[in-house]
């Protein structure tokens, strides 16, 4: 089976280049470094220079939260691995790690390669709002930050209101989940297929539209029937809070126990030895 990796990173060669070392013992790695940090992204070309399997694009793009830049940068990955009819390709942030072993994930995805790893939220028709409404600062590097958190959030409540939307691609239902996903090639194609200027039009200015984008495309699709609407990437959300939990030794046994092949997130500052408990088992 011939797997793909498409990395989006923004920080800590370190970790990442730990990451990609596993990686690409077996499989191809496609890295987007985020166009804020050169200074990793020349690192990153200098340290893996000779390794053929390592693919470092040049085409990068300044990655905000909450943006539209998000859903760039993944596709600017996907159109990378296109035409390299990979079995399955895996989207993964830098802070991501296998928790299973090579030769599981492929036993695993051998069972039915068919299946199209997308998370679908439960409750996914609760955020439709984000894009029905217009977000302009989406793209702002201080989207998260007060006081225009706060002005964004007016905003919306101000178009709630008054009941303004923000027009959208007629006969689409949207859908909602985690933007990591892992997909087969025919997946790829039709998804880079579908894009043109309407499409990206009605995704721009809106909130996190990276946990729309894919998931919306494909289950208005044919391949709806083959999305699992779960992904394989363990994730722990602390209640209340907007950001995983980054693991540590205190989550090993529940990493080791997970049937998922991949966890977030990790922090080599924060606890190193997560890191290479799972990396040496």
């Amino acid at each position: 089976m011939k797997l793909a990796y498409i990395i989006q990173a923004h920080k800590g060669f370190k970790q990442l280049s730990i990451l990609i070392d596993i990686l690409s013992k077996n499989s191809d790695v496609y890295l987007h470094i985020d166009l804020k940090n050169d200074y990793l992204y020349n690192r990153l070309k200098d340290h893996y220079l000779s390794q053929k399997n390592i693919f470092i694009l040049s085409d990068r793009i300044s990655v905000n939260w909450s943006g539209f830049s998000q859903v760039k940068a993944t596709l600017n990955l996907l159109e990378a691995v296109r035409g390299k009819n990979y079995d399955y390709v895996t989207l993964l942030s830098g802070q991501d790690l296998p928790i299973k072993s090579h030769s599981e994930i492929i036993s695993f995805l051998s069972e039915d390669v068919h299946r199209e790893f997308i998370h679908i939220a439960p409750d996914y028709k609760n955020y439709s709002w984000r894009l029905l409404r217009y977000s302009p600062w989406s793209e702002s590097k201080s989207i998260r930050n007060f006081p225009l958190n706060k002005l964004n959030s007016i905003s919306i409540k101000l178009q709630n209101l008054l009941n303004i939307k923000k027009p959208f691609l007629k006969n689409l239902d949207i859908y909602m989940g985690s933007s990591w996903f892992t997909i087969t090639n025919n997946a790829v194609e039709y998804i880079l297929d579908s894009i043109d200027d309407k499409l990206i039009e009605g995704f721009r200015s809106t909130t996190c539209s990276d946990e729309h984008f894919i998931q919306t495309l494909l289950m208005n699709s044919p391949f709806k029937e083959r999305v699992v609407r779960e992904n394989i990437v363990y994730i722990y959300w602390s209640e209340g809070n907007p950001n995983p939990k980054i693991l540590t030794m205190d989550d090993y046994l529940k990493l080791k126990n997970s049937t998922k092949l991949f966890a977030r997130k990790f922090d080599i500052d924060v606890d190193a030895d997560i890191i290479n408990k799972i990396i040496t088992k």
